[in-house]
């Protein structure tokens, strides 16, 4: 048995999301006018329009519309202590000035 489309109830839940996600299905009308897609990865290619995210902080992220969402996938990992904690942010400012990216070894990659 398949996912049923026309069923009232996806219907009505299509429509709702419709209604909240105003602000994303704009960004999404753009970035399709420059990204394939309209997204960085393919599984972020959902149908009409996927999330796009305004904030994040801790475990809770908001999008362009000012819903909020309990973030699961931390980045599949990588924000184990979550969206912006302070130590990462004073540690990323700090290094910023150092320069970001150096594609050589260096002592932070210990």
């Amino acid at each position: 048995m398949g996912f049923d489309k026309t069923s009232p109830q996806t219907e009505e839940t299509l429509l709702r999301w419709m209604e909240r996600s105003k602000k994303s299905q704009k960004l999404f009308a753009s970035a399709k006018a420059k990204i394939p897609l309209g997204v960085g990865s393919h599984f972020r290619a959902i149908d009409p329009n996927p999330v796009f995210i305004d904030r994040a902080q801790g475990s809770r992220m908001w999008d362009a519309d000012g819903n909020e969402y309990i973030d699961f996938a931390l980045c599949f990992g990588v924000l184990f202590v979550g969206h912006a904690h302070p130590k990462v942010v004073e540690t990323v400012q700090q290094q910023i000035t150092r320069g970001s990216i150096y594609a050589t070894p260096h002592r932070m990659e210990a």
